[in-house]
């Protein structure tokens, strides 16, 4: 008899303590042993340097192209950058901790000054809490940059290759353990075939598993 009242509280609690257990992993938000794939949209604002600021085909604006003066390239050029999608894929390594690979493609045409950006890297973040609802997260990329160029007569040129350094800063609201969505702030830094500065900014969506 004992036995069977055993087996009863056992049939009654048990499926209890699964739904429970099941139910504090979906409240488990560290991104700890999950991989994830994120998208986001965006777009900032840019300073540019250029090396030969005299040479047509590596300026970024110009004063006087046909003028009684000739040629003459702006030493520094600011504006919008182009708008982008950035692509990444991760894992976290640890609650606070993940690792990704980065791929940015710019969806407006090259313009002098604005590049359509095309690049590639990869790179850490850490994430402050490790498990919360809200969470900041800072991180830091190097990237191969092979973006498509203009010169000022709106020419396609090749620059040839350089580096960024990207900072993200991300602002996440994980809505379940496996999806959050976030806004992101960016410092980029290029240097090699010009000096760039540029703050990105966009909005995106992370989803993550298992």
């Amino acid at each position: 008899m004992f036995l069977k009242y055993l087996a009863l509280v056992a049939f009654l609690i048990l499926p209890n303590v699964a739904a429970a257990a099941d139910d504090d992993k979906k409240m488990l938000r560290n991104h700890d042993k999950q991989g994830f794939v994120n998208v986001e949209f965006g777009t900032g604002f840019y300073l540019v340097a250029p090396n030969e600021q005299n040479n047509e085909y590596r300026a970024c604006k110009t004063k006087d192209l046909h003028g009684e003066n000739g040629y003459q390239g702006e030493p520094i050029c600011t504006g919008r950058s182009s708008m982008h999608l950035e692509f990444l894929g991760g894992y976290g390594v640890l609650p606070r901790f993940e690792v990704f690979a980065i791929f940015r493609l710019g969806v407006e045409p090259p313009a002098p000054g604005r590049p359509q950006q095309r690049q590639l890297g990869a790179g850490v973040r850490v994430y402050s809490p490790a498990d919360g609802l809200f969470k900041i997260g800072i991180g830091v990329a190097p990237m191969f940059d092979f973006s498509a160029h203009a010169t000022p007569l709106h020419d396609s040129v090749d620059f040839g290759y350089a580096f960024v350094i990207h900072v993200p800063i991300q602002f996440q609201f994980d809505i379940v353990r496996w999806v959050g969505v976030y806004a992101q702030i960016a410092p980029n830094i290029a240097f090699v075939t010009e000096v760039r500065f540029e703050i990105l900014a966009g909005i995106g969506v992370q989803g993550r598993f298992p």
